[in-house]
């Protein structure tokens, strides 16, 4: 009574091996001739090179020939082999994404590419655009473009062949300063046919109040098709900062770059009337007060700092690189309060799908924290606030303040201890 099952089971593994081979020639096949695998496999050519930092996903990078750089992991291929050491490779695996939006291929196979150039491609390095009105600090692979009342930063964006072929028009992102002198319009409510700046008046519009550049300007922000802009108000003129961003693979992290050059605005000769005085007053005030809180008893409470599951975040135009938790997500933006330049938020769920931010970061033009600890020696500047905490690491000039709720207190020491400037 077993035999037959057994026949049976082998008539069917036989049948399927049949099939498997007169499949199609590209698959994958074992020693029997099945396939087992015919997932689609993306292919990419650069040059391997070996991970720096050990806390970072994957053990190796994929180096284009644009410069841009993709991450590597194989449970398959030893990637140390000196075989493919300083050669052009041909890599074909599955692209995956990391939570921080980082292309990860696991890697199934690699071809030596023995006509490969290897070219020394220069990375895009970050510039300044200096004019009359205004200066702001750009990446210099943005093509800079001025003419009456406009300066556009533009950059191209290469399609992958599957989008080449959809599109006729290329994929561009595009960052554009306009400014136009007042007239009748003595203000920016009046310049946007507003009656005032209340919610009654804001909300209809699709506009919410906001800060823009190193002088921490208000702004009203509109979001709308895709495109986001930022209304500024300067003495002589009008100011409008807008972005918009493409559809593809790096989208995230050129958003973020576009937030870094609307943080580098600097207005020139066009700063409103009483700006200044009005800042540096509340600026020292505001230290006067933290110094005197300083001066009492401070928390001498000791943390040890763990960021084995950490990986590097790094802006090149606020000039900082930090820690955060490898599964999460990162956004900057600009914010409303007094003495903050920038903001960047952090959390476990895409901002893009509505995720909200556990940690957020401020940069900062004074010292807001009551008491201090230490983390592995460092100094920390604290804040309890009953349900949330802040923590505070003090640069140069400047203080950078991490606050979130209390039972994620020891997330937000090891960032904070974690900021190189």
């Amino acid at each position: 009574m077993l035999k037959r099952p057994i026949a049976l089971t082998f008539m069917l593994v036989t049948s399927l091996a049949f099939l498997g081979g007169c499949g199609s020639q590209e698959s994958d096949l074992d020693e029997n001739g099945i396939v087992v695998d015919e997932m689609p496999q993306d292919r990419r050519i650069g040059v391997i090179e070996e991970l720096d930092d050990n806390d970072t996903v994957g053990t190796h990078r994929l180096r284009l020939d644009d410069g841009d750089t993709i991450l590597l992991q194989s449970a398959a291929i030893n990637l140390d082999d000196d075989k493919y050491d300083e050669v052009g490779v041909e890599v074909r695996g599955v692209i995956t994404y990391t939570k921080g939006n980082k292309p990860l291929m696991e890697v199934t196979n690699i071809d030596v590419l023995e006509d490969y150039i290897i070219e020394d491609t220069k990375a895009a390095e970050w510039t300044e655009y200096d004019g009359a009105l205004f200066s702001i600090r750009y990446r210099d692979d943005f093509a800079m473009e001025k003419s009456d009342g406009e300066v556009t930063f533009t950059l191209e964006i290469e399609p992958d062949e599957e989008d080449a072929e959809s599109s006729d028009e290329p994929m561009k992102d595009i960052f554009t300063v306009s400014y136009a002198p007042k007239g009748e319009e003595k203000d920016l409510l009046a310049y946007l046919g507003l009656e005032s700046d209340g919610a009654e008046h804001l909300l209809p519009a699709g506009l919410a109040r906001s800060k823009v550049g190193v002088l921490n300007l208000d702004a009203l922000k509109k979001d709308e098709n895709g495109v986001v802009t930022f209304y500024v108000e300067g003495e002589n003129n009008f100011f409008e900062l807008s972005f918009e961003v493409s559809d593809h693979e790096n989208a995230l992290k050129h958003e973020n770059l576009f937030y870094e050059m609307l943080g580098s605005f600097d207005l020139k000769g066009d700063i409103p009337e009483g700006f200044e005085e009005m800042d540096n007053s509340l600026m020292e005030s505001r230290t006067l007060d933290v110094d005197s809180i300083h001066s009492g008893e401070a928390s001498t409470q000791t943390y040890t700092v763990d960021l084995s599951n950490y990986e590097s975040f790094e802006s090149d135009t606020v000039g900082f690189s930090l820690q955060y938790p490898k599964s999460w997500y990162f956004e900057g933006s600009n914010s409303s309060e007094s003495g903050v330049s920038q903001v960047y938020n952090f959390g476990d769920e895409s901002f893009d799908e509505g995720g909200s931010a556990l940690v957020t970061m401020s940069v900062m033009s004074s010292d807001p924290s009551t008491s201090t600890v230490t983390a592995d020696g460092k100094s920390l500047g604290f804040n309890d606030k009953g349900g949330t905490v802040d923590v505070v690491y003090k640069g140069n000039g400047r203080y950078f303040r991490f606050s979130g709720p209390k039972d994620m207190q020891q997330t937000l020491i090891n960032m904070a201890a974690s900021v190189s400037e």
